[in-house]
């Protein structure tokens, strides 16, 4: 049964069985020869079976197929429509993982629509992304002109983050970060990713942020997480080791990269650091207290099981504070392993203004 005759049926409930059928057996053929005058008609069909107990998986992916086939067609008209919220009413249905793959769908349609008219027209492309209010739809569009220009032009995908940092108001995360990290690294291996962090000014965020240098180190160090076995890849240490003591090399940074479940096990990844990272001893002593904020006694615990070197010297500084309020003595013996001179003896001061020996 053809488009024309399911629209002509006049049973409401007859006419929404039979356009989910004719929508679930659209063929890869049928949408390559999609003309501009299908467009309204799938569009309805589409329109009258979103609120159907029919709709199904299955469906949501038709959907997004027609998209895919209309944007290649008429790219401005998709893509505009891919941005349109009203067709978040499509969360209705009783299934389980409707809702969740109905978003993930809705984002990858996003992408794929912006990324065709960005073939035909890349700076009205541009334009429509920065326009749309919506920051989550604003986000998806933003990612589709990431990943055309990664593929097509990489030093215009380099430009455009330039753009979209020049334009932030200082409190938007950089989700393109990730896979223009990803395709630079890919395209130019790590020599390409250092000349493009070298380009970049470092700018102290004014925000809970990271700055745009530090977002993309953060990024590097997923994407080689994922590419090499460990947590911490022979890579990302080289250029750790590299970069040691540039100003983007900050504790909260380290931090970031070396998070894992337990205080104790970032602790073991940022130990493990090259030596030539200079704040590498202040990231252990944060992380330090962090341990001794959640479980003081497991914190002298792991501590007294380490083989003290002058990268622990912080971390025993933030152990004495604590151990101080139970016993001065204790907290002297402590104070007195710490290697940096003029710590120690701020750590000492400190003991004995609180009753030590």
């Amino acid at each position: 049964m053809g488009m024309a005759a399911v629209m002509a049926e006049t049973d409401e409930g007859l006419r929404k069985n039979r356009a989910n059928r004719l929508i679930n057996g659209l063929s890869p053929e049928v949408l390559a020869g999609l003309t501009e005058e299908m467009v309204p008609d799938l569009l309805q069909l589409f329109q009258d079976v979103r609120y159907s107990a029919g709709a199904s998986l299955r469906t949501l992916d038709a959907h997004k197929a027609f998209v895919g086939a209309w944007a290649r067609l008429d790219p401005e008209a998709a893509t505009r429509y891919a941005a349109d919220r009203s067709y978040s009413v499509w969360k209705w249905h009783p299934g389980g993982n409707f809702d969740s793959r109905l978003s993930e769908l809705r984002r990858a349609t996003r992408k794929e629509a912006i990324a065709e008219w960005a073939k035909v027209d890349l700076v009205a492309a541009k334009q429509f992304a920065a326009g749309v209010k919506y920051k989550y739809t604003r986000n998806d569009m933003t990612l589709g002109l990431m990943r055309h220009l990664a593929e097509t032009d990489l030093d215009g995908a380099i430009g455009y983050s330039a753009e979209l940092e020049a334009a932030r108001d200082g409190a938007s995360e950089r989700l393109e970060i990730s896979y223009l990290v990803e395709q630079v690294r890919e395209q130019r291996g790590m020599d390409g990713v250092k000349q493009w962090l070298e380009s970049v000014d470092h700018v102290a965020p004014d925000d809970r942020f990271l700055s745009y240098k530090q977002s993309t180190v953060v990024a590097l160090a997923e994407s080689l997480r994922e590419k090499y076995s460990g947590p911490w890849s022979e890579p990302f240490m080289d250029f750790l080791a590299e970069n040691g003591r540039e100003p983007f090399l900050t504790a909260e940074l380290l931090a970031e990269t070396a998070s894992g479940w337990t205080p104790t096990y970032t602790l073991e990844r940022l130990l493990a650091l090259p030596e030539e990272v200079a704040v590498r001893r202040e990231a252990v002593g944060d992380e330090m207290q962090e341990l001794v904020n959640e479980d003081p006694e497991y914190a002298g615990k792991w501590l007294n099981k380490q083989k003290l070197l002058p990268v622990h010297d912080e971390a025993i500084q933030v152990y004495v504070r604590e151990a101080t309020m139970e016993d001065v003595d204790v907290a002297m013996r402590w104070a007195e392993q710490i290697t940096d001179p003029v710590l120690r003896n701020d750590t000492i001061n400190y003991v004995r203004e609180r009753g030590g020996q």
